[in-house]
């Protein structure tokens, strides 16, 4: 092998790497880290899976599942014996395949980890890499223990004992020949079969360590090492330790794309992309999420997927778009306006002034003192004479000559209109404001407003059309100016909307108006009774309506700037089959896409195109851009039923996963289900335009439903049959998933549709038939007695009713005539002679009184065999207390009383006692005295009555046993007591005396008897 040692032929080879001056700008990557839903920010590998799914393996949260949108993450607790993963690899026989940290292979099997190989030494070594060989064989790189070779049945080692250069392997590569490169901890080996062939850094490696193997176009072999880049032709190295000044120091990775390009991972200086000779630097500051790099990888529709130590993983979207900012030397991020002036320079209009770019860096122009605070520019233009016109924040206009800034507005003695478009034609300056068009002519201006026939006094751009004339966008439709009259185009004339923002031109002389509601079609430019207008909105599949600006690419379809991002239509394919697809394209990462600016739009002469955003100058090719790839697959994420997951277990004996991913059975739901979700998802990453779907039940209906952005599917009061769900992912140019998901099931009949249920009804049906007649027979014979019944039932109510009457005047009457006697007694008070006789008559009185109550409350009451006793003993003892109205005393009685109903047969005796304790405490209690306190308790615990009369009194003489025999009010109260079959006890002492009873309540009639 011949070694190049000579620096100069070294610096040659390596000149064109450095040649010519970079501009710095922002690189299309799309991050996902943790706060994503990456369960961790180091990744150390990456794999996509024959379904299409992408697998991270990262050092710390354990292995991910991605599809685009969600992580579905396996860890320890799904087999593998450590979080930190090193390897993931599916190889030729879909076998997945990943490594940990903690040593050992595992394989994922349905839906968890197993140990690969289970008591073998290899199960406690640490695997760095997999790589298959042609024949089928699995090749493990391993940390110290060299390389174990696995051909399906056992396994084998290679180490140092057999030639390695050393037990640490990091990568193995198979040439066409069938020798096996292999990159180790000291050098590079060669491998045929019998021996190893080493080469070391002493033999021209750039560095100790070799991490990666990667060939080229050429046939050449990159090799990442501890200190930079070797290149083999295989005889001789090339090294490479700085790049644009940078030294690569450790480089971990090397990824050569399906465009060709090599692409550098470093430790600590991010990504280095070696193309034709030339390289670009792509660090954190220009759209890197870290700068430290562990590997790169491609996925099958072309994206890098950048992996990081630190902060996720970068998908580089390519190379159709990118932005200048104030990395790249622009001070401004809104770019407000474009031109480009006849030197071919790049002028633009920011928010912070005027820049101009002439293809390496930007320049800002122009100082203006009395625009420091608001220093914005909203349109630029340019005379026939080479300068510049700039419109400025207060609409007034700036002149530029290449030197100096001077007022255009003063000059010309124009006035300052609210101001949308500054526009060159057939060498005038035409302006577009909200008070007309003015034509700036070489002395003064024309004015052009409604009168003169112009559609609208709001100007919003204009251009010169093909056919020489002047066509211009206005609020309130369009206008056509051949220089001597305006022809005009309004909403009553086709248009779909009055707001026309833009105008542009095909090659074959159609008309484009993008408006406040989408893009207009005017054929062959005819605006008359001969137009043919044909307009594109919402039902096109048009995500965003309000046009800033349309722009044509070579190949002749129509890009719509929107305040949310980019909209391809597909001009072409719909002039030749008439149907118009429409695409959208976010190209930012957040929100819902880049806001573009009025008018800011700038055709370049490679294909390309400069616009104008809020995010910065973006400099596009649609070239680059993949506009009919195929759709994504999609499939099916979860099922639920009455909107909770379905449980598999009531419906199946098992759940099968197929690499994670579920394989639904078929199964039949019950009736009684309201409704059935699908939950979806497309197999989509980091693209620019927004996936879509669409979903039909088959057996349910025969069309798909419109595309929507939804992931999920509800359907409810689905009918018994058989079903099948189907949906695919679209990105919204007219194709769908060539593979599509789909779930079968089926739903049970209710058990009122079943034929169980119809035999049922039947036997039920004839055997109520037979029951009935009898039934009937019987009822008939039953009517005739139920009739005599009634009628006796009738008699006897009328009978009880008559009683009823006639128990409550009886009541009444009763009450009536103890009245009389009331007042018989009262007459005979007033012919009593001593004070004994009167007395007794006025017991006798009240004792009459007391049963007159009775009587009283019982035929006002609703039922006659029970009062409110409560009420009754208020109301006596109010009647107590007045008649006893002893003058110089003052007797308090207090009450406690339950609400209690009784009976007459114990009201009358509770009645009669009432009154003859009351009574005798009130003659005889205060003797003596001029205050006192009578307390009266009427209390119901279960079906006992406790009915007390205390008095705070002198109290009973001592020989109350020999004086209560000749006591007609004692002998009462014990009569009466022995009537409620109660008990009475008397408390007396100095201080007062209490009588307390103690009887049953009686339950009252439910009815009166008959």
């Amino acid at each position: 092998m011949r070694l190049k040692t000579a620096f100069a032929i070294v610096l040659l080879s390596l000149a064109p790497c450095f040649a010519g001056t970079i501009i710095a700008q922002k690189f299309n990557f799309k991050v996902y880290s943790v706060n994503n839903g990456l369960p961790h920010g180091q990744v150390h590998d990456i794999e996509q899976t024959h379904d299409g799914f992408i697998w991270l393996a990262t050092l710390g949260g354990g292995l991910s599942r991605f599809d685009g949108t969600n992580f579905v993450t396996y860890s320890v607790k799904d087999g593998l014996n450590s979080d930190l993963v090193e390897v993931v690899h599916q190889d030729s026989r879909q076998r997945l395949w990943a490594s940990t940290e903690a040593g050992g292979l595992f394989r994922f099997e349905g839906n968890r980890f197993v140990e690969a190989f289970p008591g073998d030494s290899l199960q406690n070594t640490v695997v760095l890499n997999i790589k298959e060989l042609s024949n089928g064989d699995l090749w493990f790189a391993t940390y110290r223990s060299g390389i174990w070779i696995y051909d399906g049945d056992k396994l084998r080692r290679l180490s140092v004992d057999d030639g390695l250069p050393h037990q640490t392997v990091w990568d193995m590569w198979e040439r066409e020949d069938g020798t096996i490169l292999i990159a180790t901890h000291d050098g590079l080996s060669v491998y045929d079969g019998e021996r190893f062939t080493n080469y070391r850094q002493s033999d021209g490696l750039s560095g100790e360590r070799v991490f990666r193997i990667e060939e080229d176009d050429e046939g050449k072999f990159w090799l990442a090492t501890s200190d930079g880049i070797t290149i083999w032709d295989g005889s001789s190295f090339d090294t490479v330790h700085t790049i644009q000044d940078v030294d690569l120091n450790f480089v971990y990775y090397i990824k050569k794309s399906s465009d060709g390009r090599m692409w550098i991972g470093t430790e600590h200086e991010g990504v280095f992309i070696h193309d034709n000779g030339n390289y670009r630097h792509i660090t954190k500051q220009y759209g890197l999420s870290s700068d430290h790099i562990y590997s790169i990888f491609e996925d099958r529709d072309g994206n890098i997927w950048v992996a990081t130590d630190e902060n996720g993983v970068n998908i580089f979207q390519g190379d159709s778009y990118r932005f200048y900012g104030k990395e790249s030397g622009l001070e401004s991020e809104e770019v407000l306006s474009l031109h480009r002036a006849s030197d071919n320079t790049l002028w633009l209009g920011t928010y912070e002034g005027i820049f101009s770019y002439d293809g390496k860096r930007f320049r800002r122009h122009g100082s203006f003192d009395e625009y420091s605070e608001s220093p914005e520019i909203w349109d630029i233009a340019e005379l026939p004479n080479g300068h510049l016109l700039f419109l400025m924040p207060d609409n007034a206009i700036y002149e530029f000559d290449g030197t100096t800034f001077s007022s255009y507005t003063k000059r010309m003695r124009l006035e300052t209109w609210y101001t949308f478009d500054l526009f060159v034609y057939n060498n005038h300056l035409w302006i577009g404001t909200d008070e007309g068009l003015i034509e700036v002519l070489d002395s003064g201006y024309r004015h052009y407003k409604p009168a003169d026939g112009l559609v609208s006094n709001v100007i919003r751009s204009m251009h010169k059309g093909s056919d020489g004339n002047l066509w211009i966008a206005t609020y309130n439709g369009l206008s056509v100016y051949d220089g001597n009259e305006f022809r005009n185009l309004r909403l009553g004339d086709g248009l779909s909307h009055s707001e026309i923002n833009y105008i542009t031109e095909d090659n074959a002389g159609n008309v484009w108006l993008g408006t406040g509601g989408g893009v207009t079609l005017l054929q062959d430019g005819e605006i008359g009774e001969e137009a043919h207008i044909v307009n594109f909105g919402r039902e096109d599949g048009m995500k965003l309506f309000d046009t800033q600006f349309l722009w044509f690419d070579e190949s002749g379809d129509l890009w719509q700037g929107t305040n949310a991002g980019l909209q391809l239509l597909n001009v072409s394919a719909y002039l030749q089959g008439g149907e118009m697809a429409i695409t959208h394209y976010a190209l930012v990462n957040e929100g819902i896409g880049v806001e573009t600016n009025h008018k800011a739009i700038l055709p370049g002469e490679d294909g390309k195109a400069y616009m104008g955003t809020m995010n910065g100058l973006l400099d596009f090719d649609p070239r680059a851009l993949v506009k009919n790839e195929k759709a994504p697959d999609v499939y099916l994420t979860n099922i639920l039923e009455n909107s909770k997951l379905v449980d598999w277990g009531d419906h199946a004996d098992t759940l099968s996963f197929e690499l994670g991913v579920p394989k639904f059975p078929k199964v039949t739901f019950p009736y009684s289900n309201q409704s059935l979700t699908f939950a979806y998802s497309g197999l989509s990453f980091g693209h620019t335009k927004d996936l879509e779907y669409r979903y039909k039940l088959e057996g349910f209906e025969e069309e798909w439903m419109p595309a929507t952005e939804a992931r999920t599917a509800t359907y409810t009061n689905i009918p018994p049959g058989d079903y099948t769900f189907k949906v695919e992912a679209g990105t919204g140019n007219g194709q769908w998933s060539t593979r599509e998901a789909g779930y079968s099931f089926s739903i049970d009949y209710p058990y009122w549709q079943s034929y169980w249920f119809y035999l049922l009804v039947t036997a039920t049906v004839l055997g109520a038939g037979y029951f009935y007649t009898r039934f009937r027979l019987q009822s008939l014979e039953k009517s005739k007695l139920k009739q005599l019944v009634d009628e006796q039932t009738e008699d006897l109510q009328i009978a009880l009713k008559e009683k009823e009457t006639l128990l409550s005047e009886i009541h009444h009457r009763v009450k009536n005539n103890l009245a009389v006697i009331t007042g018989l007694l009262e007459l005979q008070m007033e012919y009593s002679e001593d004070e004994y006789s009167t007395r007794t008559l006025k017991e006798s009185q009240r004792r009459v009184q007391s049963i007159a109550m009775i009587h009283e409350k019982l035929y006002q009451n609703d039922r006659l065999s029970e009062i409110d006793f409560r009420k009754y003993v208020e109301e006596l003892l109010e009647i107590l207390s007045y008649s006893f109205n002893i003058q110089n005393k003052k007797i308090d009685i207090s009450k406690n009383i339950d609400d209690i109903n009784l009976t007459i047969d114990q009201s009358i005796p509770c009645g009669l006692i009432l009154n003859e304790l009351v009574s005798n405490a009130f003659e005889h209690a205060f003797n003596g005295r001029k205050e006192g306190d009578i307390l009266v308790e009427f209390k119901k615990a279960g079906p006992k009555i406790f009915f007390s009369v205390a008095d705070d009194g002198c109290g009973l003489p001592d020989d109350i046993d020999e004086k209560k025999k000749d006591s007609l009010g004692i002998t009462l109260v014990e009569t009466l007591t022995l009537q409620l079959h109660g008990d009475l006890d008397i408390q007396s002492n100095g201080e007062g005396t209490i009588f307390t009873i103690i009887f049953e309540q009686e339950k009252p009639y439910e009815k009166l008897p008959v």
